[in-house]
């Protein structure tokens, strides 16, 4: 009895602790591929929510710009203030935004797309508004809020409304957020964002709205009342999360929050700063697929300790009857027998191990191309995110003239002036080849190249990149100082992966200026005798030795919290690794850093 109870205990040892390893395994790993997922997913729901909001931006200054405004402003009287009471009821309507209205410098609402409305901003006072402050100061107001009229929560974009240099009033417009939240925050996640000082502004379940994540401090709700941000509604603080650490990886218990309608329990926290909306993004992911897959492995790998223990008690127990029935024949050949034993235990070990060494070694190489494969495209939807808001600008602009263009044609056409009109129709089609070249330059950004490397020319891809980052050059107020080559450099690489290298090394030269007075980045572009040479200089303050130590290591960056994850150049590395090349960084002796960046000729020229 005791040697059976003993063979037990043996036997369960192996399987308890298989069992407990393949369950933390899993459990770390599950837990890391849900917060690469969840990264993805909040990212994908804060685009949904920025995109449509991006392009309410420029919309207040076109119209301020029209001049109408400002002559009822000025004038103030019936017949003036009705005709832009129905301009602007019609603007809404064909703009989808919530309310447009017109506000004077005392901060009094003159006319108003709801006039008619029951809720009317005409009348109403805003002065205490920080959005109706900005644009008188002459910037532009973006602010988020509960209206105070409507009720109703929205972004808020305003301009001066100016004549003669004279400022005389304030143009708004109103984005009622209800919509966007209900396309962009869904899915089985808990989706919520929260404002500087904790207070839930959207949220995928209505029961958290301005709820805080912790009790506000004195300043913040003093803050929030003088600008009536949230006015008359309770911010109630939610209950503190309970943490909890596990194979060295963290989780949430969201039950605490189920009395504002979160219906799911140990979770993932994950968060993510939006500077542009000045919001913080949250979700919270659950854990029970995780635990699941947890529980699946710990269960596979009990019963396939436990069968390869059985099998070796197995053998054991028949060697045993076999060398008490053959025991005069195993002195004679007992020698033999324990070097044949010896041996075949250290080749099974051997051959064990080498199995295992091959099955870890196929897994990293996948996890290491699918990362770098998952890294590359997650930086030029990164790089597309950062671009958007400036090709909307890039496309508002022509599609605003081209508009003016053919109402002028058509006033010309009536009067039988047909060669000015021939000429506001020239302007047209030249306004839509630029904005043919942009859309061109922006879908090939976009696509997903798998193509293996062929011949490309070098100063094409750095114009096809200046292209698309003219927006931002031109925010920045930025000098590039480019000057193409007499002849096309032509080496070998991929026509999107080399334009992405580029737009991260301008992006780099103009992020080291940043607050600078005069920002200036000079590229080169010259063949050299084993392919061709891309250089591209900034004017600010160069590399420290630690960042040249550590430039392409990834996640390492200059940057602050937020503005950067370290991945830019060790994945521009990886590009022109990939094609045969090789990027450096150094100092410029009269100032500044410079990148250069050397590939190889194209087959062409090798081969002539």
């Amino acid at each position: 009895m005791r040697r059976r109870l003993l063979a037990l205990a043996i036997l369960a040892l192996p399987v308890a602790v298989a069992a407990g390893a393949a369950w933390l395994w899993a459990w770390a790993s599950g837990i890391d591929a849900l917060r690469r997922d969840a990264e993805s997913e909040i990212t994908l729901a804060v685009a949904r929510i920025e995109t449509p909001l991006a392009k309410f931006k420029e919309l207040p200054r076109v119209l301020a710009d029209t001049g109408r405004f400002a002559e009822t402003l000025a004038a103030r009287d019936e017949l003036s203030v009705e005709a832009s009471n129905r301009l602007l009821e019609r603007l809404a309507s064909v703009t989808g935004a919530s309310d447009i209205y017109l506000i004077d410098t005392a901060g009094t609402t003159v006319a108003a797309s709801n006039w008619n409305e029951p809720h009317s901003f005409v009348g109403q006072n805003f002065s205490y508004r920080p959005y109706f402050t900005r644009a008188m100061e002459g910037a532009l107001g973006r602010y988020y809020a509960l209206g105070t009229t409507s009720r109703r929560r929205g972004f808020y974009f305003a301009v001066p409304v100016e004549a003669q240099g004279a400022r005389l009033g304030v143009l708004t417009v109103k984005v009622d957020v209800d919509e966007v939240e209900a396309a962009a925050l869904t899915g089985e996640r808990v989706v919520f964002l929260t404002d500087p000082h904790g207070v839930v502004f959207l949220a995928s379940e209505p029961g958290m709205l301005y709820r805080t994540l912790a009790p506000l401090r004195d300043e913040a709700l003093t803050a929030i009342r003088r600008d009536r941000q949230y006015d008359g509604t309770a911010l109630v603080a939610l209950p503190e999360l309970p943490r909890r650490d596990l194979a060295g990886r963290q989780t949430v218990d969201a039950g605490a929050w189920a009395p504002v309608g979160v219906a799911i329990g140990a979770s993932v926290l994950t968060r993510l700063d939006l500077p542009r909306l000045d919001l913080t993004a949250h979700m919270l992911t659950p854990l029970a697929p995780v635990a699941a897959q947890a529980r699946t492995a710990a269960a596979v790998a009990a019963l396939g300790a436990l069968v390869i223990a059985l099998v070796i008690a197995l053998l054991i127990q028949r060697r045993a009857r076999l060398a008490e029935r053959l025991a005069i024949e195993a002195r004679a050949k007992a020698g033999l027998e324990t070097r044949v034993t010896e041996r075949t235990a250290e080749l099974m070990q051997a051959n064990r191990q080498l199995s295992a060494e091959i099955a870890e070694r196929r897994a990293a190489e996948a996890a290491l191309r699918q990362a770098q494969d998952d890294l590359i495209q997650a930086s030029k939807l990164s790089a597309l995110g950062q671009m958007s808001a400036g090709i909307s600008h890039e496309l508002n602009q022509p599609l605003a003239a081209i508009r003016s263009f053919a109402e002028n044609a058509q006033v010309l056409l009536a009067q039988a002036r047909s060669d000015e009109a021939a000429a506001n129709l020239g302007q047209i089609a030249e306004l839509t080849a630029r904005m043919a070249r942009i859309i061109r330059n922006l879908r090939a950004f976009a696509r997903k190249e798998g193509e293996p490397a062929t011949d490309v020319a070098l100063d094409a891809v750095v114009g096809e990149a200046l292209e698309l980052m003219a927006q931002r050059i031109a925010a920045e107020r930025a000098r590039i100082d480019w000057c193409p080559p007499p002849a096309p450099v032509i080496v070998r690489g991929g026509q999107v992966r080399l334009g992405q290298v580029v737009m991260n090394l301008v992006a780099n030269a103009l992020d080291a200026q940043a607050g600078q007075a005069e920002r200036r980045v000079e590229i080169r572009v010259q063949p050299i005798g084993e392919g061709g040479l891309l250089t591209i200089r900034d004017g600010g303050p160069g590399l420290s030795e630690e960042a040249r130590r550590n430039l392409f290591d990834p996640f390492w960056t200059t940057k602050g919290v937020g503005e950067g994850l370290g991945l830019g150049l060790s994945i521009s590395f990886g590009i022109i690794e990939s094609f045969g090349g090789r990027i450096r960084a150094a100092n410029h002796p009269d100032g500044g850093a410079v990148f250069s960046v050397e590939l190889p000729r194209a087959r062409l020229e090798t081969a002539a």
